[in-house]
């Protein structure tokens, strides 16, 4: 009887360690607000060439070698946009929200640009928006 006890007493404890253990906090789902923090580096860039209102691989373009183009989102919806152009520098800063599945970036010194987030993961960013031009896409790694 008491080896009976001993096994019960041992599941016992091993139930109740397994299921304190999985009410642990897990990590709050991402959404595309949080998924934004951070700093993306301009990898390529596409315009809607023959004007079919699609991105096709033949229009994308890869970051000319003399350009760096970065963005930084921060969570307290600042951030700032960095560029080097031929090894001349310049930094806009930015305030920046997210509305359903886009977003607005707002330069401190000019007009508010919208994108659409095509896809956002933990290191890949391709932002669309539409311009003067006609469809614009813009592919940023972290």
């Amino acid at each position: 009887m008491n080896r009976y006890f001993t096994i019960l007493f041992a599941l016992l404890l091993a139930y109740l360690f397994f299921s304190l253990s999985s009410c642990a906090k897990k990590e709050p789902a991402s959404t595309l607000f949080s998924d934004m923090f951070g700093t993306w580096k301009k990898t390529a860039y596409a315009t809607d060439d023959n004007g079919s209102g699609i991105i096709i691989p033949s229009e994308i373009y890869p970051q000319p070698s003399n350009m760096v183009d970065v963005l930084v989102f921060k969570a307290d919806t600042t951030g700032y946009e960095y560029t080097v152009v031929n090894n001349v520098s310049d930094t806009l800063r930015f305030t920046w929200y997210v509305f359903g599945d886009s977003l607005a970036i707002a330069y401190a010194a000019h007009l508010t640009n919208t994108y659409y987030v095509r896809n956002v993961s933990a290191v890949n960013l391709t932002l669309y928006a539409n311009t003067n031009r006609g469809l614009a896409a813009y592919y940023y790694n972290k």
